[in-house]
């Protein structure tokens, strides 16, 4: 019996890179962190699997995670390093807030609001991070986008959604006739206060559903300016070609299964038990957790590679809207293939 967690995600981002062979999993791993704007901080082997082969004949052990992929993936480019010049912005719930600021680099454009991935929709900054949950609702999908301007080295922000946003004492101006808000430009540091769109900020009696405290930050060097205790993680370019793959979670259904099994089977029964369908496509991946300090060369020599093996960066986000329910996770284990 292998005891086993499974998972699912309707995303798959890749970027395929060439990495010098000591770049380390934990180092890679803190840059797609840094880049994605949150998420896991480990590094997972991923191989492909045959979805009619049983698990136990394809190397699968108890302690491995199985995900299933979308078949389309997205392929895009890593983000230019900073520069002295470069203005990134960082997002916190306070100016002070102990906890690590959200700082995204190497983006000129960014959505706010919350993530739907029925809709496709996964924002940058998603304000469930930042704001009480019972003010989500009033939230729309999207509710601003910031844009930078490289040339004249300026952040505007628009308003989108319905929601009312307040920047320190301004208003953005609403969409019109379902376009965008006009584009404020702001530097320095600023209070994003959210509204109802039914209130009015200027009354007395208008209570704000939150806020943000955002800031413009000046990169120096592999640090940005005034956060000194946040660094910009990099990445040594070398001669191992690595593709890195990563997608949006839910979270993981925990299982004990026959090493007889197939994925296929696995998730078949994964979705009676959760009570949702299972995807008809899709690719299913068996996933090892890589040791932090595990070098690029060692892993290209130790594990040796097949044709569709990747690095694997999970981004697991709450209510995601992944195919395994909340009500199916938990400590609890679930024999569901015996």
């Amino acid at each position: 019996m292998l005891r086993i967690a499974i998972t699912t995600s309707r995303r798959a981002d890749a970027v395929d890179v060439h990495l010098a062979g000591e770049m380390t999993a934990g180092r890679i791993a803190r840059y797609f962190a840094h880049v994605y704007g949150g998420g896991a901080l480990t590094l997972e082997y991923a191989r492909l699997l045959d979805p009619d082969l049983a698990l136990r004949d394809q190397g699968v052990e108890s302690g491995d995670r199985i995900i299933l992929m979308p078949d389309q993936v997205r392929r895009g480019d890593l983000p230019a390093p900073l520069s002295p010049d470069d203005l990134p912005l960082s997002f916190a719930r306070a100016p002070n807030d102990p906890r690590p600021p959200l700082i995204l680099r190497g983006k000129t454009r960014l959505t706010l609001g919350k993530l739907d991935m029925t809709r496709g929709l996964l924002p940058e900054i998603d304000a469930r991070t930042f704001l009480p949950a019972a003010a989500l609702q009033y939230i729309s999908r999207e509710c601003a986008r910031f844009d930078y301007d490289p040339v004249g080295k300026l952040w505007t922000v628009r308003r989108l959604g319905v929601t009312r946003l307040v920047l320190d004492d301004y208003e953005l101006p609403a969409p019109v006739d379902g376009d965008i808000g006009n584009p404020v430009p702001f530097n320095g540091a600023a209070w994003l206060t959210f509204y109802r769109g039914a209130d009015d900020p200027r009354a007395p009696d208008a209570v704000p559903l939150g806020r943000i405290f955002i800031r413009v930050d000046r990169a120096a060097g592999n640090a940005v300016m005034d956060t000194p205790t946040i660094s910009t993680p990099t990445l040594d370019i070398g001669g191992y070609a690595v593709t890195i793959l990563s997608g949006v979670e839910r979270g993981d259904l925990r299982v004990d299964v026959g090493g007889a099994a197939t994925a296929a089977m696995l998730f078949d029964a994964a979705a009676e038990l959760t009570r949702r369908d299972r995807s008809p496509n899709g690719r299913f991946y068996h996933l090892r957790l890589t040791p932090p300090r595990a070098r690029v060369d060692m892993l290209t020599a130790e594990t040796r590679p097949r044709v569709g093996d990747c690095l694997y960066v999970g981004r697991v986000i709450a209510g995601a809207g992944g195919n395994i329910t909340d009500t199916a996770m938990g400590d609890e284990w679930h024999t569901i293939v015996g």
